[in-house]
């Protein structure tokens, strides 16, 4: 849980409160890496793996003149 503790938000927000933001985060971190285990056991792609592949697909597009919604392109861009 430490990883996710951020003394800036707790400054802003409170220290019980960052710390209940670190443990969700800590929770959230550890269903994606038993998902991505799944996924690995299976033979599927992680879900970063799979996310790549789609920013690939859009950044070809992109490329090739097609436009997207901003907040999607730049996604695709890591901006």
């Amino acid at each position: 849980m430490t990883k996710f503790f951020d003394k800036e938000l707790a400054d802003a927000i409170g220290y019980g409160a960052a710390t209940h933001v670190a443990a969700l985060a800590s929770d959230l971190q550890a269903d994606i890496d038993r998902m991505n285990a799944m996924r690995k056991a299976e033979g599927r792609p992680t879900i970063e793996e799979e996310e790549e592949a789609e920013k690939a697909w859009f950044r070809e597009r992109m490329e090739a003149g097609e436009r997207f919604d901003p907040d999607v392109e730049g996604w695709a861009r890591d901006e």
